[in-house]
């Protein structure tokens, strides 16, 4: 799948893309109603960075993005606030008390919540 995700402050915008299995941020001018490709993150495989199987991504109002992986099973955060990407923390859903995840939000004072197994955990660091 695809998936979007937008800055609180809709300035940029992130796009996974399933078949490279990359995060693409995009610079969005509101005035112009243009989006320009600023960088990639992610690419398939098990290190700390990559991606397998994303089924959420989610931006805070820092601009730090989050990842959730199914089949990694876990949740990365990255940041992509230059116009690079740099992997911050990832954490297994057996950490975070979730054993099988299934999507995530992130609220406005900057908690992530992760949703699985009809619960939802609140993570903070």
């Amino acid at each position: 799948p695809t998936l979007v995700a937008v800055a609180p402050g809709g300035e940029a915008c992130f796009v996974y893309d399933a078949w490279s299995n990359q995060v693409k941020k995009f610079a969005l001018d509101q005035t112009a109603k243009t989006a320009t490709h600023v960088t990639n993150g992610g690419g398939k495989g098990s290190d700390p960075g990559q991606l397998r199987k994303v089924i959420g991504i989610a931006c805070d109002r820092l601009g730090l993005l989050y990842a959730l992986d199914s089949s990694r099973e876990d949740l990365q955060v990255f940041d992509f606030r230059s116009n690079s990407c740099v992997t911050l923390f990832a954490m297994k859903f057996s950490d975070a008390g979730v054993p099988k995840a299934s999507a995530l939000a992130v609220a406005p004072d900057g908690q992530v919540g992760v949703i699985g197994n009809s619960k939802v955990v609140w993570l903070r660091w």
